[in-house]
């Protein structure tokens, strides 16, 4: 810690000194002039100092879990202001929905084995919840195609002792396979990667997952294209509960709760079921800006 320290002081002085430089000697008597210097400087030294006061690793406590609740868990997070992180950080828990929280306490009773598969999983706060809060002998899939929490998720499973029970899979979920270039920032600087786009079918096919329990899908408004990607597994009801994430920017809600309707699911939303769902919709427009979780179940 003490070498970052001073390797990051380093950074600063050397990165304040170039911009001195460069700027002449106007602004530079006052604390006043070094910040307005430091924020008219190329380097994204605000962003660097953020890094390096962040935690990457977080020790929380989940007492209500089946698995760990007389010891911690730990938590990698990323440090970089995101959601997920700064709600570790913050709250010192998992980072997760109540209605997807509350899907998973429907399960709790089963006695079978479980699979839950989570496409767009990020730092893995929903499926880490489910794999704490249900049976031990519950399987978990997490699919994500950012590198840096594909990084931190799998170190968290491994730190947990959890690498028998969930599988951490970098990919992009789309709806044909072949090959795809999507953009992402995997470092200070925005870079681009090439990606292995592959269908939902043929990921849960690779992993040999045969039914699923519960599928949570967070993919930025694009639930759309990964359910299609496995309409034939929807079609035979192989997966018997979904938690997927809408919202006004989502894509083709009305057509994704019809092809649901048309499987065999039962939609809820807010209160709201099936035909009242699809209309809702309709009018994706009027939706609020948040995010919600929409469950589709299919009958047993």
């Amino acid at each position: 810690m003490r070498q970052l320290l001073h390797r990051g002081q380093g950074f600063l002085l050397q990165a304040y000194r170039q911009t001195k430089a460069s700027a002449g000697t106007s602004g530079l008597t006052s604390m006043y002039g070094l910040f307005t210097l430091m924020g008219q400087a190329e380097v994204p030294l605000f962003e660097l100092l953020d890094r390096l006061d962040s935690q990457v690793l977080e020790e929380i406590y989940l007492p209500d879990s089946v698995t760990h609740s007389a010891s911690p868990f730990y938590v990698h997070v990323l440090p970089t202001r995101n959601v997920e992180s700064n709600h570790v950080r913050t709250f010192f828990n998992l980072h997760c929905d109540q209605t997807f929280k509350d899907l998973v306490s429907e399960h709790r009773s089963l006695l079978r084995p479980l699979t839950v598969v989570e496409i767009g999983s990020h730092l893995g706060g929903c499926i880490l919840w489910a794999l704490t809060h249900l049976p031990e002998q519950t399987r978990g899939l997490a699919v994500d195609a950012y590198p840096p929490a594909v990084a931190a998720l799998r170190r968290t499973v491994q730190q947990n002792h959890l690498s028998d029970r969930l599988e951490v899979v970098e990919s992009f979920v789309c709806l044909r396979d072949g090959k795809d270039e999507r953009h992402f920032v995997v470092s200070l600087r925005q870079t681009g990667k090439h990606l292995e786009c592959t269908s939902l079918q043929a990921l849960l096919e690779e992993q040999h997952i045969e039914q699923v329990d519960i599928l949570r899908i967070h993919v930025l408004g694009r639930e759309f294209d990964a359910l299609r990607s496995a309409e034939k597994f929807l079609r035979a009801g192989k997966v018997k509960a979904l938690a997927i994430s809408v919202s006004k920017e989502s894509i083709e809600l009305e057509a994704m709760a019809q092809m649901l309707m048309r499987s065999g699911y039962i939609l809820q939303l807010e209160g709201f079921a099936n035909w009242d769902v699809q209309n809702i919709f309709r009018a994706q427009q009027s939706l609020p800006q948040s995010v919600q979780t929409m469950i589709a179940r299919y009958p047993r």
